[in-house]
């Protein structure tokens, strides 16, 4: 949840990241496309000591997030 949160603030994206009880991570970004492509490429790829086997795209309508943070 850290590398996503060090991501987003990078990039300027908002939203928030929880773990699952499923030993997964949701999250939400909002932002500019660009950036949030960005963001996604990170989560794909993966922190060098995650293990990413699957990653679920959804959109969905713009909820105005303030900020990001970890659930």
């Amino acid at each position: 949840r850290h590398y996503i949160y060090t991501k987003a603030k990078l990039f300027g994206v908002r939203g928030w990241v929880r773990n699952l009880d499923n030993d997964k991570v949701e999250t939400v970004f909002e932002g500019e496309k660009s950036n949030i492509s960005k963001i996604l490429e990170y989560c794909i790829r993966g922190h060098s000591f995650s293990k990413v086997k699957d990653v679920k795209i959804i959109e969905e309508e713009f909820k105005g997030e303030k900020d990001f943070k970890i659930l």
